[in-house]
């Protein structure tokens, strides 16, 4: 029975010791440093769990990368690079500064611990497969007629379900035209009735308005008696603020004619002043010339007798120095 066991284990460790290379593509790495690789992740990668060391490690992947918390860790060239998120950006640190549960383990060690529990992993994921595979060859048949029945109730339920919302729409639909005829019943009825109050306040207020009529008018009358008398008084303010008007304006005329009038006075005065004086001015001129004359004249010769002569002289000039002779008169 043990050699059965062992067996059946190593067939199993054959078949599904190699991890799978189908994501392999996934990962790469895009340009290396001697510090600072970028490494290339495509998709996520697969984990499985190690129990017993309480940590996840990928599979199927060319990096060893380790899930621990809320970090990922992966080693490459053995140096460690620690992520928040399984596609980086990565940041290189020192082994120290590695969590104490992976680093306290060898990466030979850890690969070791991850192949033992992917091939157990499998293992039992195999046998699962196998007795579902048996189960479903008797329960599928049986599957697809509780489905096919299913899928059935499904649609006479959902075609139940349309066949009632639509005749809950036509009753609402029903009870919304039966609210709007009620509507416009009541608003007809409504209106009828504010006619009719409104006939009634109008045959009470025909009384009213005759007398209110009377009434006003009186009141138009004294108004408008009213107002032709202060129409006559403003018009007979008009009529004298005009005549005032007027009258200042006759006065102002009269104070300008009197200036003009005296203006011209002056002026006449000042012209007689001025012919007077250029009257005066001329008579002194004369007088000045007749002096003038006078003291040019020579003293008129006397006769023994004392009687004047006329004095006559041959020269042209009179008083010459030859020929001078006197007559008498």
């Amino acid at each position: 029975m043990n050699k059965k066991i062992w067996l059946v284990a190593g067939i199993s460790g054959m078949l599904f010791g190699n991890l799978s290379t189908d994501a392999h593509a996934a990962f790469k790495i895009k340009d290396v440093s001697a510090n600072t690789p970028a490494f290339v992740i495509n998709s996520e990668p697969k984990f499985i769990y190690l129990r017993d060391q309480g940590f996840s490690v990928s599979i199927g992947t060319s990096y060893d990368m380790v899930n621990y918390g809320n970090n990922y860790y992966i080693n490459y060239n053995s140096q460690w690079y620690r992520s928040s998120h399984y596609d980086g950006p990565w940041t290189l640190i020192a082994n120290k500064k590695l969590p104490v549960q992976i680093r306290r383990y060898r990466l030979d060690d850890i690969r070791m611990f991850r192949d033992i529990e992917y091939r157990n992993s499998n293992y039992r994921h195999v046998e699962y497969e196998r007795r579902d595979e048996r189960q479903g060859r008797f329960e599928e048949p049986r599957r697809d007629e509780r489905n096919r029945g299913l899928h059935d109730q499904q649609n006479r339920d959902a075609e139940n379900r349309r066949v009632q919302e639509q005749q809950n729409r036509d009753a609402e639909n029903r009870r919304t035209q039966e609210q709007q005829n009620r509507d416009a019943e009541n608003r007809r009825v409504q209106e009828q009735q504010n006619r009719d109050a409104e006939n009634r306040r109008a045959q009470e207020q025909q009384p009213k308005n005759v007398q209110t009529k009377g009434m006003f008018g009186s009141l138009n009358r004294i108004a408008q008696q009213k107002q032709a008398q202060e129409q006559q008084q403003r018009d007979a303010q008009q009529k004298q603020a005009q005549e005032q008007q007027q009258r200042d304006a006759q006065q102002k005329k009269a104070q300008e004619q009197q200036q003009k009038d005296a203006q011209q006075k002056k002026v006449q005065e000042q012209q007689q002043k001025d012919a007077q004086q250029k009257q005066a001015q001329e008579q002194q001129q004369r007088d000045a010339q007749q002096k003038k004359a006078q003291e040019q004249q020579p003293k008129d010769p006397r006769n023994k007798d004392g009687k004047k002569g006329d004095f006559k002289s041959n020269d042209a000039t009179p008083g010459g120095p030859q020929n001078n002779s006197w007559k008498k008169n």
